[in-house]
């Protein structure tokens, strides 16, 4: 099964491509890295699969094992689920940190397509934590190497410098934003482009912030709606019903657009 996984995930390009892989041919972990032929993207799904298959084989082994008991006079399983498992589990954990892996770098592509101003130090920081981790040359899918961990760690540690990195740029993003509807839509695009823990914990403690401050807008427009409201201030040349109505929907439109856009 360990064969089978790796020849899907290997020969994923050439599937993608409409070719037909010949059985047994598995390529150089190497392919992997080609971003155009791999995408993260759909390979992590591929990679998926893995994880999958282990679960419904483990699942398969225990509903067999529990069928067995209930037939006493029958033949029991009488395996260690290590001995049937264990290369399969170090292969799925090797799986989980390459889904890992690809899905950071997916995250920073992803952002380097938004153009957004200022970001490209940033890119160019993980970018160079990507080269290095590359140059090791480690075969992705040997889950015998242990020099993958120990730089995969190392990996994980440039990279949470780069989120830092990332946060700060974020925190003051929000710092020069004024409107709220304005904060909600880039926070939206964020939380569309971020998936690691700690960039989407930093991005959802910034709904708390947004609405504590969205409540203070509404006290204010409650404040200013008591003062005008017999009295409303029209814009020059509208008529008073209309100007009232006007002014009137303004307030309502200030209200309602940033309750509309909140998770």
């Amino acid at each position: 099964m360990i064969k089978n996984c790796s020849f899907n995930i290997l020969n994923f390009g050439k599937v993608r491509r409409g070719e037909n892989p010949k059985k047994g041919a598995i390529p150089s972990d190497d392919v992997l890295w080609d971003h155009d032929q791999y995408p993260p993207e759909e390979l992590i799904p591929v990679l998926q699969t893995c994880i999958d298959l282990n679960a419904a084989y483990a699942k398969q082994y225990e509903f067999t094992k529990e069928r067995l008991m209930n037939m006493p006079k029958g033949k029991q399983f009488e395996f260690s689920p290590n001995q049937i498992f264990g290369r399969f589990d170090l292969f799925c954990r090797r799986i989980t940190k390459l889904i890992e892996l690809f899905g950071t770098i997916q995250q920073f592509k992803v952002l380097s397509k938004h153009n957004l101003e200022g970001i490209k130090p940033i890119l160019d920081a993980f970018e160079k934590c990507e080269k290095f981790f590359r140059s090791k040359n480690h075969k992705l899918l040997d889950y015998s190497n242990n020099m993958f961990d120990r730089d995969f760690v190392m990996f994980n540690v440039s990279v949470s410098s780069v989120e830092t990195e990332l946060q700060h740029y974020i925190d003051k993003n929000f710092e020069v934003i004024t409107s709220i509807e304005d904060s909600l839509k880039l926070l939206r695009k964020f939380k569309s482009i971020l998936h690691r823990d700690n960039l989407k914990n930093g991005l959802n403690s910034k709904y708390n912030i947004l609405f504590h401050n969205y409540g203070l807008e509404i006290h204010q427009i409650e404040d200013q709606y008591q003062k005008h409201k017999n009295n409303p201030p029209i814009v020059r040349n509208l008529p008073t019903v209309s100007g009232s109505i006007t002014w009137s929907r303004h307030l309502f439109h200030r209200i309602s657009g940033p309750m509309e856009q909140f998770p």
